[in-house]
């Protein structure tokens, strides 16, 4: 069953004690109304136009709460209660509309024949209640290449999940990496760094390892990166969404060293000023690079208007150091383009395209950067990757975002001309969804780890697996 925090009870109780008494004192009213008759007074066009006034305030607040309890409920609770629920709200709210015309034509001094008006009420609501009746028995369909499986689940261990991170080692070794919430809209507060682990290409999981627990504080931003040199996951991930620190594994996963805080050495700005996002970071996320020079690279951001940058060691991890910074962007990804450059891949708030730039030195400095029109971008974390097995999509670019105006139709596009155009596009999962990170499994499978649920993304993790067509 859902979990609703227990404001949003109390307050729907609260509700539905208003609503019951609103609609025994209506009821009453209502048959007064026809039955006013005469010339209307100044008194009674006071009291009418007030009674509107009262009348659409309360529509507005009753129509919340009906639409509120249908799509916040509807995945906990069985689809004829959640309707049962809803239509007696949206009812008051049709009670109140019809009172609302009715004082209004009373305004006017125009006359009113009840049978048109029920009749009217009766068509509205059954037309809200189909509406919502159909929203509650849609279910949104994956694509029917994918297979899917809930990794992290609502409710798992108490808790709640978001920010998928995922690495595909050697041998089809595949490391699943979360946040673990109270609260899955709180990007602040009691969050963990959390991890599963698959040895057999994701057919089976691991129970919850966890990785990066501060009590009350907020560790995540996970984001992995391979070192094939020296057979080491380096992890760097964000302590209260601004600390940068760094774990690693040399038994791909099994065993974590640990902290290592790389705020300073990195050269990090994040000193208090007028605007409090400026001196807050982000790693990630989703996974950094190892470059064919054997540069390690790890997409990052600021909150604020320095925007997307990268964090890269040169020696294996040893040292790290930060690169310039883009000055738009938010959350990024990065690949190498077949030139040796390094491409980065950067969220925009603005909703329009993604910002695109690139990098003739790693990242220590930037090409002017530019919006790509053909990767629309609603804000919201995306993924990029490069596909190396064999056949026609080898060495193509891989991207996945919500396409849609909204968080829903998580969407892969391929570039075959190393991101200059974007010339496929296939729907994996038409729902709720929003971030995922995509990987690529030794036959040439491609898997993504990605938020989705039937109504809310919010409500697990899932791991996918997709052949390319």
């Amino acid at each position: 069953m859902v979990i609703v925090d227990r404001v949003k009870i109390y307050s729907l109780i609260l509700v539905g004690i208003f609503a019951i008494n609103n609609l025994v004192q209506l009821v009453p009213a209502f048959s007064r109304k026809f039955a006013m008759k005469g010339p209307l007074s100044k008194g009674k066009s006071v009291y009418l136009f007030v009674r509107s006034i009262i009348l659409i305030i309360d529509t507005g607040i009753y129509l919340y709460f009906a639409v509120w309890i249908i799509i916040g409920f509807v995945d906990g609770y069985p689809w004829f209660l959640v309707l049962l629920v809803g239509t007696v709200f949206l009812g008051i709210v049709v009670i109140f509309i019809i009172d609302i015309i009715q004082d209004i034509l009373h305004l006017k001094k125009k006359k009113v024949r009840q049978s048109h008006v029920l009749f009217a009420a009766f068509v509205l609501l059954l037309l809200i209640s189909t509406f919502g009746f159909s929203y509650v028995l849609y279910k949104p369909q994956w694509n029917t290449s994918v297979d899917h499986q809930p990794i992290f689940t609502k409710g798992e261990a108490g808790r709640e999940y978001r920010i998928p991170s995922m690495l595909v080692l050697p041998g089809d070794i595949i490391l699943a990496f979360a946040e673990s919430r109270t609260q899955a809209y709180m990007d602040w507060g009691d969050i963990d760094l959390v991890m599963k682990r698959s040895t057999d290409g994701g057919i089976t999981w691991s129970e919850i390892n966890v990785l990066g627990d501060n009590g009350t504080r907020t560790v995540g931003n996970p984001c992995p990166v391979w070192n094939n040199d020296t057979s080491t996951i380096h992890m760097i991930y964000n302590l209260d969404n601004k600390l940068v620190f760094e774990i690693h594994s040399t038994d791909l996963g099994i065993t974590w060293s640990n902290p290592r805080h790389l705020t300073d050495e990195i050269g990090l700005d994040i000193t208090w000023n007028s605007n409090r996002f400026d001196y807050q970071h982000g790693t990630g996320p989703g996974i950094g690079i190892q470059m064919s020079n054997g540069t390690l690279v790890i997409p990052s951001y600021y909150f604020g208007e320095k925007g997307s940058h990268v964090i890269y060691s040169s020696d294996n991890g040893t040292t790290w150091d930060k690169g310039a910074d883009l000055g738009v962007g938010g959350e990024c990804q990065v690949i190498e383009l077949l030139n040796g450059s390094l491409y980065i891949n950067a969220r925009n708030a603005g909703g329009r395209g993604r910002y695109i730039a690139t990098s003739s030195n790693g990242g220590v400095t930037w090409n002017p950067w530019i919006e790509d029109s053909e990767l629309p971008d609603l804000g919201c974390m995306a993924s990029v990757i490069r596909y190396s097995h064999s056949g026609p999509y080898q060495n193509a670019l891989l991207f996945t975002n919500p396409y849609s105006s909204t968080r829903t139709n998580l969407t892969l596009q391929i570039s075959i001309d190393d991101g200059v155009n974007w010339n496929i596009e296939t729907v994996l999962f038409e729902g709720s969804s929003a971030y995922c990170q995509l990987g690529e499994l030794s036959d040439g499978t491609v898997c993504f780890l990605a938020e989705a649920g039937p109504k809310d993304y919010r409500d697990s993790i899932q791991f996918c697996t997709y052949t390319l067509p």
